[in-house]
């Protein structure tokens, strides 16, 4: 994100510009899938041709949550977006939260 923070602001200045145009919209919804599906394969280290949506869907859209909140993190006050450590921290602690409710 540091080499490029142009693009990264683009991005996502993008996204509430796409509510009001179908072309807009449309190109940024399609990509999604196969981001889900790039992520979940580069995190399980497998060919992306083997990804399949069952995987792809639950991994690849929870780091592309948490890629997306990162970014917005950085790009409003980057001194202060969480590190790895930090994340792998909150991420323990919601499971712990969560298997409590369980």
């Amino acid at each position: 994100m540091q080499d490029d923070r142009t693009l990264w602001l683009a991005t996502v200045e993008a996204r509430p510009q796409a509510e009001h145009s179908d072309d807009l919209r449309r190109h940024p919804a399609a990509s999604q899938a196969q981001g889900r599906q790039g992520l979940a394969a580069l995190l399980l280290g497998t060919p992306e041709d083997e990804v399949g949506d069952a995987a792809a869907r639950p991994l690849g859209a929870a780091q592309m949550a948490l890629f997306t909140g990162l970014t917005t993190q950085w790009l409003t006050e980057p001194g202060q977006a969480p590190e790895a450590a930090g994340i792998v921290a909150g991420l323990h602690a919601l499971t712990g939260i969560v298997d409590a409710q369980q």
